[in-house]
C-alpha cells in the first residue's frame, strides 16, 4: 500500500508538468503590476500629506522654513542623480519671496539608520520628480460653486456676496508685497476647504497604442481601490477635466445634499441617494482646475491624461 501511495503521488507530479498555464495568467501578471503602480502613487500622496502637517507644526527638524503652506504649494520626489533622490521631497512654493528657485529639501528616510528622523519604511522609493507631483488648494468658496451656481447660499461669503471658487489670498505686508505676513491656508480662513492633489504620467504600457485608451489591466486595478480614496483618470475633454475613477469626495456632492434637505428634512426616512455620493465620473470645477493646472515647472504630467487623486487636509 505504501509503495502504491508513493506511485502515485510520482505520477501526480509527471503530470503536473505537463499542465498549461493558468488561462487568465497573461491577465493577472499585468493587473498586479498596475495594482503595485497604483500603490505606489497612494504611498506617495501620503508621505507628501505627512511633510505638509510637519511643516505646518513647524517640528521637522533641522528647516525652519518653509514658514507657511501656501496655495499652490508642490511637491515631488528629487530628480537629482544620488543615493537619496529617492527618498528626498522637494517642498516647491510658488510665491517668489518664498522659494528660491530650488525648493526646500527634506530627506524622509536617512541612508543612515541611526539619524532617527526616518519617515519612509524601509523598501519605499518615491516617483521621480518628473512623473508625480503633489499640490496645494486652498480656496476661498466651495470647490463645487461655478458659474451655474454661483449664487446658492454655500457659495456666499461672509459679507453675503455669492461668486465662483477660487484660491485664497495670501497676506502681505502693506507696503511691500514680497513679504508674506500670513497664510490664507488655515482653516479658519480658507472657508472653501483645504485639499491635497496629487497626479502622475501614465506609462504609455497602460494605454493603447492605436487608441490610445486606458488598458482594461489598469482599470481593473482602479477598480480594485476603495471609493473613499477618491483615485481615478483624468482627461482634459469638452474644456474641463474629466474624472473616471472611484470617488467619495463631500465637495463633489455638497450643493446637491444641501438642496436634498431643504426639500427632504426627514433624511432617515429619505436618505440622499448613494448614487450621488459615491461617483464614477466627475467633472473638476474649472474655476480651479483649469488646462494647465497640472502644469509645474514646465512638465505637463497630464497632457495625455494622469493618474489622479484628491484628500481634504487639515
Amino acid at each position: 500500500m505504501y509503495l502504491v501511495v508513493i506511485l502515485a503521488t510520482f505520477m501526480s507530479a509527471i503530470y503536473g508538468y505537463n499542465l498549461s498555464a493558468r488561462p487568465d495568467y497573461d491577465r493577472d501578471i499585468p493587473r498586479k503590476k498596475a495594482m503595485a503602480v497604483i500603490s505606489r502613487f497612494v504611498f506617495q500622496h501620503s508621505f507628501a500629506a505627512d511633510l505638509l502637517r510637519r511643516v505646518k507644526n513647524k517640528d521637522e527638524p533641522g528647516h525652519e522654513e518653509p514658514l507657511y503652506i501656501l496655495p499652490g504649494d508642490v511637491l515631488h520626489a528629487d530628480t537629482a542623480d544620488n543615493a537619496e533622490s529617492n527618498y528626498t521631497m522637494v517642498y516647491d512654493q510658488t510665491h517668489p519671496s518664498a522659494n528660491d528657485g530650488d525648493g526646500r529639501k527634506f530627506v524622509l528616510r536617512e541612508l543612515s539608520s541611526s539619524s532617527g528622523t526616518d519617515y519612509m519604511q524601509i523598501g519605499r522609493k518615491l516617483l521621480n520628480g518628473d512623473e508625480m507631483a503633489s499640490k496645494v488648494i486652498c480656496l476661498k468658496r466651495l470647490m463645487t460653486c461655478d458659474a451655474s451656481n454661483s449664487g446658492h447660499e454655500l457659495c456666499k461669503d461672509k459679507n453675503g456676496v455669492g461668486g465662483v471658487a477660487s484660491m485664497c489670498e495670501i497676506e502681505t505686508d502693506e507696503y511691500d508685497s514680497s513679504i508674506i505676513e500670513d497664510t490664507c491656508c488655515r482653516v479658519s480662513k480658507a472657508f472653501g476647504g483645504i485639499y491635497l492633489v496629487s497626479f502622475m504620467k501614465l506609462d504609455a504600457r497602460w494605454k493603447g497604442r492605436i487608441s490610445g485608451t486606458l488598458s482594461y489591466d489598469f482599470w481593473r486595478a482602479v477598480e480594485a481601490r476603495g471609493f473613499n480614496e477618491n483615485i481615478g483618470v483624468i482627461n482634459w475633454e469638452d474644456g474641463a477635466w474629466q474624472f473616471r475613477g472611484k470617488m467619495h469626495f463631500s465637495s463633489s456632492y455638497k450643493i446637491d445634499l444641501y438642496d436634498w434637505l431643504e426639500i427632504h428634512p426627514d433624511i432617515e426616512n429619505n436618505p440622499f441617494p448613494l448614487h450621488r455620493m459615491f461617483k464614477t465620473h466627475w467633472t473638476l470645477p474649472v474655476a480651479i482646475f483649469d488646462r494647465d493646472f497640472f502644469k509645474v515647472n514646465g512638465v505637463d504630467y497630464c497632457e495625455t491624461g494622469c493618474l489622479f487623486r484628491i484628500k481634504t487636509f487639515m
